[in-house]
């Protein structure tokens, strides 16, 4: 890896459970001798993240963000995400053609993260483009330029919009964060702006990798396609099979040793990196039946594309949701839903997140919704 050297992979299931669970195993870098640790950046927001941090400062950040990530709040966004599908269809069944990720897939969760956290929706368009600011190596030198670039205009951004909601409070996750109490019940202004960064990140581009690649996905095998038609109620067990197959998550959390361990069976000296390979976890055949095959009536769902434990993704039930309407509300409107071109030639994402750019398709024109 770039700028860090050779590390490890860790690829079974049970091995990736384990790496997950082990506290010799630690977000923040440890060093050998040989292999002084670099100084901690202290001004950049994402180095004070849920992905950066261990315990005890991890546990008192997820603490505090856990309340806005409730399964029965974000449940009763399923109207709102419906809605909001809905007129996004409406702007392209009429020509018969779109790209469903350009024209659903982020302009439906850049819009819901934005609702969630209290974003003015004339700033949306800009998160777009500065999404890739989540982007680690490895990645090209260019895009991880351009990922520093997108990461200071974000930090500068949530700055301000940090103090107008101190002076303004509204009914969003950033207000509520903003004016919290003291001490450890509230975040420090570093904090927060590596919070809200990692919230629009994790909380959008994940999930349009799951949209766009899942509906691909599907497309590509008309006997699931048709399964799923069929029987709509197979949807959730569809979205958790699409996560397992698919996810946007290809090689997940990093950790360091905390001193010379046995992991495994294999020696790690203190200091090594090592990773997790979310997507070859969830294709072990030793804990999945077929696990190459897509099988959208799966029933064996305990997959590792959320993470686990105390790394389990705050944004889960969000995720489920929004996959789940965006590609049901999808396959009903549009029954003759194709691929505009060839699988081969569609662009995938250059980043470290898994998933395709576009997904162009083309189907019967319907005609214009009447208001």
């Amino acid at each position: 890896m770039p700028g860090i050297g050779e590390f490890w992979i860790v690829t079974g299931y049970d091995e990736v459970l384990a790496l997950l669970t082990d506290d010799r195993l630690r977000a923040e870098h440890q060093s050998d001798e040989s292999t002084p640790a670099p100084a901690a950046d202290t001004d950049n927001p994402v180095a004070h993240t849920l992905l950066a941090v261990d315990p005890p400062d991890h546990t008192r950040l997820r603490r505090l963000v856990t309340r806005a990530f409730r399964v029965r709040r974000i449940a009763a966004l399923r109207p709102r995400i419906q809605q909001l599908t809905g007129e996004l269809l409406d702007t392209i069944t009429p020509a018969g053609e779109g790209d469903l990720v350009a024209d659903l897939a982020v302009p439906l969760t850049i819009g819901m993260i934005c609702e969630l956290l209290g974003v003015p929706a004339v700033n949306r368009a800009d998160f777009r483009r500065w999404s890739v600011a989540g982007v680690l190596p490895p990645a090209p030198p260019e895009i991880l330029r351009l990922a520093e670039e997108a990461q200071k205009k974000l930090t500068g951004y949530f700055r301000d919009l940090i103090e107008q909601k101190r002076a303004d409070p509204q009914d969003d996750l950033l207000s509520d964060l903003a004016c919290a109490g003291s001490g450890d019940n509230a975040l420090s202004d570093t904090e927060l702006i590596g919070m809200a960064i990692l919230l629009v990140i994790a909380g959008h581009d994940t999930t349009v990798n799951l949209v766009g690649t899942g509906l691909m996905t599907l497309l590509r095998r008309p006997d699931q396609l048709a399964t799923l038609r069929a029987d709509p109620s197979l949807l959730p067990a569809a979205v958790e099979e699409l996560v397992r197959f698919c996810g946007p998550i290809g090689l997940g959390l990093a950790r360091f040793a905390a001193g010379d361990i046995e992991f495994s069976g294999v020696r790690i000296r203190r200091g090594e990196l090592v990773m997790a390979s979310l997507a070859a976890a969830n294709r072990d055949p030793a804990r999945f039946d077929r696990p190459a095959v897509l099988n959208v009536a799966r029933n064996e769902l305990a997959h590792l594309g959320f993470g686990y434990g105390i790394h389990f993704c705050l944004g889960a039930a969000l995720a489920r949701l929004e996959a789940t309407v965006a590609i049901g509300t999808v396959l009903q409107r549009i029954p003759d839903l194709a691929l505009a071109k060839p699988a081969e030639q569609l662009r995938w994402r250059t980043t470290s997140l898994r998933g395709v750019a576009e997904l162009p398709v083309t189907f019967a024109p319907q005609p214009r919704p009447q208001d």
